[in-house]
């Protein structure tokens, strides 16, 4: 589905990033979660994958019951150029203290920011000269998303045939750029978030969006992109 792209300079701005889906910032890191060596391998592989898809899926993690850490699958340095936030070979998405820093001056909802430290090896014998960085757990909600005012989206699903379904959910059409577009009114309350109907896609208000600017934080993964605001 595509539509026109025209801001309204009246409405608040709504930023979003691709940082779920993007590439350019994978760093050479993997993640275990800390369990007694004597557990079973298939057990651990089936606890790693449901972190993985609470992660993706924007679903609550329960601190709790996963402690976690990062380790270095090749080399021991992390790229300058993504140093603040990134992703990992599973998909999770990192960010540096710093950027924590400015992000937890900001209303993030029910988001979670999982500390976990760096090792040198799977085996965690060896802390790296890296800080502690924390995962980026995206789970605040707003139910916000207009298809029919985006660019580049299609229906995805049980629905993907009745679009106007209101169980359908969307995703990025490959044949073009996505620009998704919200109601005004998704910028009250958290200043991060995603949509239930629309998949792998974080938006920002324009106040926790300037900060990190300001912050001049290190990362080509974190970009923003202006999302189409539509009145209420």
């Amino acid at each position: 589905m595509t539509a026109p792209n025209a801001p309204d300079p009246a409405l608040p701005k709504i930023w979003f990033t691709r940082f779920m889906s993007e590439t350019d910032s994978i760093q050479n890191l993997d993640f275990q979660i800390d369990y007694p060596p004597e557990i079973d391998a298939a057990i651990l592989l089936k606890q790693q994958i449901e972190f993985i898809d609470a992660s993706v899926g924007m679903r609550p993690i329960d601190q709790s019951r996963w402690s976690t850490f990062l380790f270095f699958n090749k080399g021991l340095k992390i790229r300058e150029n993504t140093a603040d936030a990134f992703r990992i070979h599973n998909g999770l998405m990192i960010v540096s203290p710093r950027l924590r820093d400015v992000m937890a001056q900001f209303d993030l909802g029910t988001s979670q920011l999982i500390e976990v430290p760096i090792y040198k090896s799977e085996k965690k014998k060896d802390p790296s000269r890296y800080p502690p960085h924390y995962v980026l757990h995206v789970t605040e909600k707003k139910s916000a998303f207009v298809p029919e005012a985006s660019e580049h989206v299609k229906p995805i699903g049980p629905h993907a045939d009745t679009p106007q379904h209101p169980d359908t959910l969307w995703k990025r059409d490959i044949r073009g750029e996505d620009v998704p577009a919200l109601r005004a009114t998704a910028v009250n309350g958290a200043d991060m978030w995603g949509d239930p109907k629309y998949k792998r896609r974080i938006f920002f208000s324009d106040r926790l969006k300037c900060a990190i600017d300001e912050a001049k934080i290190k990362t080509q993964g974190l970009k923003f992109f202006p999302a189409t605001d539509v009145p209420d």
